[in-house]
């Protein structure tokens, strides 16, 4: 946990030095110190190359929290890099997985600039339009407060919170703004050019940038297979973090290298999206608005509980908790308080999937109703828990 203070280094060269040495001793593969790197050693052929993708830089320790002493990084620029280019890579790949994309992008604007000039009338926009698509934004951004924490776990723990949250808004903003801004302006253009149309039929995005790279001949469709294979990088972050999501639901896969775990997310994801992909805007614009629903309830429990109930202060934590459930809250209140949401969240829903009642009328304000309710809900139920658990 970050805390709020301004980082007080009195010698920043021994810092960086200790820096060195808990990179190199985690490169040898520190097995005495993470459980599940002592069941790995306890195998010598899997011991061998545990080590060497531990050397590689792959990580291994799961749920269990970073001691402080390892928590000596200085670069908090990682941050920005790793939501910029929606990939986490300990290698270093996260700051340059976006270079081939943008220059993709770059050649797109280059072939396909012409056409956006010339737009369709606009059709004016709704408060009803507005609300949803907001609401979709921002459940799309606040889908990250599930795992964010994730990938700052190594970062200085007295690193100063405003240059966090700089580098962390800064590398979800821009790439947000900049890719939707582009999607829109592509989408809206292909009404007045006949083969971005037929492209773009059944909201294909494949089909609409491979008609916009058709005039680059083969490389327009090399092009075409970069971007399909740069959603691979999107995914790289999600499945690192989702080994936490196993590890919390199952304690015992604790024992489990979590990158065995990313792969095993990788067996569930796959199948998935093969059936998915028939049906790929639909599928999306269900699974995203859904999702969003949640991150809204979830963010909003989070932030009470932490700016509230834990007084905004990181040392109200006792990391020693982290895995003793009698010392822990019970949840009762955290689970009621979005499992009740949503009694009227799904009728202020509007999906492709279901249309409720409410967003007949009002659009779709899911979002807007789960953040709100949520945090009503658990300021009395998290009271009453504490009356009653003490914790």
């Amino acid at each position: 946990m970050l805390e709020k203070h301004d980082l007080k280094i009195s010698d920043k060269a021994d810092v960086e030095a200790n820096a060195q040495a808990v990179d190199v001793q985690s490169s040898e593969g520190t097995f005495g110190e993470d459980e599940s790197q002592r069941d790995v050693s306890s195998n010598g052929t899997l011991s061998k190359w545990a080590k060497r993708l531990y050397g590689w830089g792959v990580e291994a320790r799961g749920s269990q929290p970073v001691p402080k002493e390892e928590r000596v990084d200085m670069q908090f620029s990682k941050l920005c890099w790793v939501f910029f280019s929606s990939n986490f890579n300990i290698l270093g790949f996260e700051r340059f997985a976006w270079v081939p994309v943008l220059i993709a992008f770059l050649v797109a604007f280059g072939i396909g600039g012409k056409n956006l000039g010339n737009p369709p009338p606009p059709v004016p926009p709704t408060a009803l339009s507005i609300l949803g698509f907001a609401g979709v934004q921002a459940g799309f951004a606040m889908t990250w407060s599930g795992s964010a924490t994730d990938f700052g776990s190594y970062l200085h723990h007295k690193a100063p919170s405003w240059k966090i949250f700089c580098y962390a808004f800064t590398g979800i903003g821009i790439s947000t703004i900049l890719m939707q801004s582009m999607g829109a302006a592509f989408v809206v253009a292909a009404q007045s050019v006949p083969a971005w149309t037929e492209g773009y039929a059944g909201g294909n995005i494949g089909g609409l940038l491979n008609a916009v790279f058709a005039p680059a001949g083969n490389f327009g469709k090399f092009l075409t297979v970069l971007l399909s294979l740069s959603v691979a990088s999107n995914l790289i972050s999600l499945l690192y973090s989702a080994s936490i999501g196993f590890q919390v639901l199952i304690p015992a896969l604790t024992r489990v290298p979590r990158y065995l775990l990313s792969v095993a997310a990788m067996g569930i994801v796959l199948p998935l999206a093969i059936v998915g992909a028939h049906r790929f805007y639909e599928a999306i614009t269900n699974f995203m608005g859904l999702i969003g629903y949640w991150a809204s309830a979830f963010s909003a429990i989070i932030i009470i509980e932490h700016v509230y109930f834990r007084s905004n202060n990181p040392d109200n934590y006792d990391l020693d908790d982290w895995n003793v459930s009698s010392r822990l809250p019970p949840g009762i209140a955290a689970v009621s308080a979005g499992v009740l949401t949503f009694g009227l969240v799904v009728p202020c829903m509007g999906q492709v999937l279901f249309t409720g009642p409410i967003a007949k009328v009002t659009g779709d304000i899911g979002f807007e109703v789960a953040l709100i309710l949520s945090a009503l809900l658990y300021f009395p139920f998290r009271w009453l828990e504490l009356r009653c658990c003490g914790r």
